[in-house]
């Protein structure tokens, strides 16, 4: 049985199976069901590997055997290897979380947090962060310090994005809001986005830059806006503690809002 180069290749790379595993897979899918011989003549796979293929696919949740002489295997559907999948890596997530955090009850950890105080380092310091996640990371951070007010601006897609559908960032906008603290969101919104009682959202008709201040001190400031990213590692940002470089932002957005008559208070 022949399969396309390019179907295979989908096969391997989206659930991680070699070549031999991806071949006795599809031509179950194809065929239903077959012994081992069968499956050597079809899958072109030599039969003295056939066996433990199918060993390793009936392990990772592909294949399953019948109780027939000789035995036959059947694939397992591809909704059914997802979802298989899907529990399988959220076991795994939820055991590296819960190993994470007890690695902060170690002795060794705690050596390690002590060591970091007494550097020099210290967040008036300019800090140059690369990749998405990485910025998106510090900035959540920043957001669970603020007392008085977080205010972010980007463009429409980006704010999307974290407004509806990173739950993280929502449920740290939410407990922002319960602590009374002020969040504004600026864009070029087209239409404005449910975010509860929790946000005020100011939608202009073009970009004021890409950045992030908390407590009218810490600043992020974000270089390029997603839509002109092609890969995650080419997201740049800066971040510092600093009244003297917030300030100015802050000026900014405040005289562009009150060229569309809007008033943000004291920040």
């Amino acid at each position: 049985m022949i399969f396309k180069d390019e179907l295979l290749t989908w096969v391997r790379s989206t659930f991680g199976l070699n070549l031999y595993e991806a071949k006795i897979w599809l031509t179950l899918l194809e065929r239903g069901e077959a012994n081992a011989g069968d499956i050597s003549k079809y899958s072109d796979v030599p039969r003295a590997r056939v066996y433990d293929v199918l060993a390793s696919l009936e392990k990772k949740g592909f294949v399953a055997s019948k109780l027939t002489t000789p035995i036959k295997y059947v694939a397992i559907s591809p909704d059914d290897v997802v979802e298989n999948l899907k529990r399988k890596f959220e076991e795994e997530i939820k055991r590296k979380i819960y190993n994470l955090e007890k690695i902060k009850e170690s002795e060794e950890f705690k050596t390690l947090s002590i060591m970091y105080k007494k550097s020099e380092i210290t967040e008036e310091e300019p800090i140059l962060l690369k990749g998405k996640e990485k910025i998106l990371s510090e900035m959540k951070r920043l957001m669970k310090l603020a007392q008085k007010s977080f205010i972010f601006s980007s463009s429409e897609q980006e704010l999307k994005e974290l407004l509806l559908e990173d739950k993280e960032f929502r449920d740290i906008i939410k407990e922002l809001g319960d602590r009374g603290v002020l969040i504004l969101v600026v864009g070029p919104m087209k239409e404005s986005i449910e975010t509860g009682k929790h946000v005020k959202q100011v939608s202009i008709e073009e970009k004021l830059g890409r950045f992030a201040i908390v407590d009218g001190e810490y600043v992020l400031l974000m270089l390029k806006y997603p839509e002109e990213i092609k890969r995650s590692e080419e997201d740049v940002a800066i971040k510092v503690k600093s009244k003297v470089a917030a300030e100015p932002i802050l000026r900014y957005v405040a005289e562009r809002l009150r060229e569309y008559g809007l008033s943000i208070g004291k920040l």
